[in-house]
């Protein structure tokens, strides 16, 4: 081979480099998407948009640290929107974005079928752990 001359297998080498890489920031962005906070950001949020404060009280136990590390992850894959209020510049309200909305559809089946799931689950425990009456 002549110097200067490409391979036929050249440029797709660079092709499998590219989706090594997609892979792995695929894996990425799944672990953060299915973290306990992000699923119940999105899905809080799949109802409107909200501020800070109203997503705390939709979300019970979160911590400020928590809920802000959330936020920021979600917004920086592209999955929310953070505006800052032109009027009001502590008022900052949080929105789905269409790819948002788009995962939020996808997750809210199926944590209503864990909430079913679980609920199930209990109602069997509860009967497994119940002691029947004594019949004389």
């Amino acid at each position: 081979m002549k110097a200067g001359e490409r391979t036929f297998m050249e440029p797709y080498q660079n092709c499998s480099a590219r989706l090594e890489q997609a892979e792995a920031s695929a894996q990425n962005m799944f672990s953060r998407i299915t973290s306990k906070w992000a699923v119940q950001v999105l899905i809080a949020l799949k109802e409107g948009n909200l501020r800070f404060s109203q997503l705390k009280k939709n979300l019970h136990t979160v911590t400020d640290r928590m809920l802000i590390k959330t936020l920021h992850e979600l917004e920086a894959d592209g999955f929310i929107c953070r505006k800052v209020s032109e009027v009001d510049c502590k008022k900052i309200l949080y929105s789905l974005s269409p790819e948002g909305h788009e995962l939020a559809a996808l997750l809210q089946p199926l944590t209503a079928w864990l909430r079913g799931y679980a609920l199930s689950a209990l109602n069997a425990i509860d009967k497994k752990l119940s002691i029947p009456a004594k019949v004389e």
